[in-house]
């Protein structure tokens, strides 16, 4: 979700980059950054992915998830698991190597969890609660901090960065470079 997310906000890196385009019908760049994969201007499918497996760590370290809430929340992400492979498979017809390694992670731990917990389903009602709060706090603050490409982004001092965060006009001369994340 990590390498995901760096490459949505262009933040390339070559390696990546190898891998994503080993064959012809593999594209990370080009499955990320489609617009099919956008939900709305604000959540896409990479921002799906980074909310899913920050909001079940601080779970998994804050609570001990039972197994019952585990398989909730990974049925939970079965339509987007399954749209993305639709957009892959069918639409853009390009796949995205770390796409589809994410989405072999969740089914393996789907896999495993029905195998540990070999049939016994008992609901937690507080822990299911707790968990639905954390997502939903994970998701307002992951779109509150994340780095959006519609922003422009201005390259200039830190104090001047200051300023303009404050609303006072820009001392300096400001340079905006349409189209890229701005600068963290």
């Amino acid at each position: 979700s990590y390498l995901i997310a760096k490459e949505e906000f262009g933040l390339h890196n070559k390696t990546v980059a190898s891998v994503c385009n080993a064959f012809s019908t593999t594209n990370c760049v080009a499955t990320i950054k489609s617009n099919s994969g956008k939900f709305s201007k604000y959540f896409t499918l990479a921002d799906a992915s980074v909310i899913f497996f920050f909001a079940l760590s601080i779970l998994n370290v804050i609570i001990n998830l039972d197994n019952t809430t585990y398989l909730i929340i990974i049925l939970a992400s079965l339509p987007f698991i399954l749209y993305s492979l639709y957009l892959q498979g069918f639409v853009l017809k390009q796949w995205c190597v770390l796409c589809v390694g994410v989405i072999l992670i969740i089914l393996t731990q789907f896999t495993l969890i029905l195998v540990q917990s070999s049939g016994a389903i008992e609901f937690n009602i507080q822990i299911i609660l707790k968990s639905a709060l954390t997502f939903i706090l994970v998701f307002i603050g992951w779109l509150n901090v994340k780095p959006s490409s519609h922003f422009p982004r201005m390259i200039t001092t830190g104090s001047t960065w200051l300023a303009f965060l404050a609303g006072a006009q820009p001392a300096r001369k400001v340079v905006i470079i349409e189209n890229e994340a701005p600068i963290i």
